[in-house]
């Protein structure tokens, strides 16, 4: 594909106006048709248009460079300066509220801060019963303001907050309507990884779906949406699993089915593993917006560059403990011999790697990888279903809320600290 400098396209443009003039020349003398001047602007401007594109049918905001300089560091907060028992140790996650507060689940409890990172309360505390937190959970916040705390991979049981923080109830899912669809699926057990409730009655699920079949078991994925009448399944994906020595085991590399809600009662998700394809030699990928309300399905493509494993990732190093027998190094040789060979047949990874939101824009962190500035992001309108801007972050584990970034930064020798930082009005337009 050749592209086309500004100053190319508007030589292009010109030398069209003139075989248009000489056109007009050629049809006042033979039928003395006039052209109006106006009708010739318009053709002008549709040649520099035609000039500018590539031919391929995909989005021309492609050619936007990533945006630099995107995100200015306001405050931190959390390793000093707050009463100890609002201090962070092991924090696990953090979501942020519609009003701005941010919530760290923390020492099996949820330290509640303001905009500001002031301490603002704490709710729930270590145990297993009504209000408690397990020693492994995950945290989330709808757009209403419930707050629900489950254990991650738990099959049972999670706690529900209300938009005032105070307790509602412990919901158990032994008998929720979606375990009527089990069957129909052909699922043995089902592991809750994410839960967002719109109200007591009313949730999206994230969940591993354990699928019998002769032989044994394999792994999926399936969001699921539940109301008091009725339990649909949206999406459903299932985990390349292979034979490694005798051991069923999941390549996480190739991909998995993400979800995250986004505002107005819909969810945008994506299966990195299938939800992929090429047209006219160009890779693309495929998000998906559900309507939570009108059941409605809209869907976004996005072409994207893959990138294949390193051979870091292919023939990672190994390190065995000195006093491992013969035996159970073979073991771990092949194992690793046959994950080696796998990554070498997918080649490249998936498109995606997270989902992200902040209200209507939806944030796609790819693999698209920067030494030195990180991941690439790339930033859709899903009102408009657009495109909207790129930009690369050298960071995981955040957290986006009205236009500002919260970050989760840990590490071995350092305290917990959460960054929150502005973003850059460009990345929205």
């Amino acid at each position: 594909m050749v592209m086309l400098t500004i100053g190319e396209k508007v030589t292009k443009g010109f030398m069209l106006l003139q075989n248009i003039k000489s056109t007009r020349r050629f049809m006042e003398n033979r039928v003395g048709l006039m052209l109006r001047y106006r009708e010739i602007i318009q053709i002008f401007i549709l040649a520099i248009f035609w000039s500018c594109g590539n031919g391929s049918g995909s989005d021309l905001s492609n050619s936007k460079e990533p945006l630099t300089n995107v995100l200015t560091l306001e405050f931190s907060f959390g390793d000093t300066g707050l009463p100890d028992k609002y201090l962070l140790a092991q924090p696990t996650g953090l979501q942020v509220a519609e009003n701005g507060d941010i919530i760290v689940g923390d020492e099996r409890s949820l330290k509640i801060f303001d905009s500001k990172g002031n301490p603002k309360r704490i709710v729930g505390g270590p145990g297993e019963g009504p209000g408690e937190f397990g020693r492994s959970y995950s945290t989330t916040v709808s757009e209403t303001g419930y707050i629900t705390v489950a254990t991650i991979g738990g099959s049972g049981s999670y706690n529900l907050f209300g938009p005032d923080y105070e307790f509602v109830e412990r919901v158990n899912l032994a008998n929720a309507k979606h375990k009527s669809v089990m069957a129909e699926y052909n699922w043995s057990r089902l592991l809750y990884n994410r839960i967002y409730s719109y109200s007591p009655d009313e949730r999206v699920i994230r969940t591993q779906a354990w699928v019998t079949f002769t032989g044994g078991l394999n792994n999926g994925w399936t969001v699921i949406h539940e109301t008091p009448e009725e339990s649909s399944v949206l999406a459903v994906s299932q985990d390349y699993m292979y034979d490694a020595g005798g051991f069923n085991t999941i390549l996480f590399e190739a991909g998995l089915l993400l979800m995250q809600p986004i505002s107005n009662r819909r969810i945008v998700y994506s299966n990195s593993a299938e939800d992929k394809f090429t047209r006219d030699g160009e890779s693309f990928y495929k998000i998906y917006i559900y309507d939570l309300s009108t059941q409605e399905t809209m869907e976004i493509e996005r072409s994207y560059v893959p990138f294949a494993f390193p051979d870091s990732v292919i023939n990672p190093p190994l390190e065995y403990p000195e006093n491992l027998s013969d035996e159970s190094r073979n073991r771990r040789d092949e194992r690793n011999r046959i994950r080696s060979d796998k990554l070498r047949e997918l080649e490249f990874y998936p498109a995606i790697r997270q989902i992200k939101s902040d209200n209507n824009f939806i944030f796609v962190n790819t693999f698209n990888y920067k030494p030195g500035e990180g991941y690439l992001i790339e930033v859709f309108d899903a009102d408009r279903r657009e495109y909207r801007s790129s930009f690369y972050i050298p960071f995981d584990n955040y957290t986006i809320k009205n236009r500002m970034l919260y970050h989760l930064k840990t590490s071995r020798n350092d305290f917990p600290v959460i960054e929150v930082f502005s973003i850059n009005p460009k990345v929205y337009h």
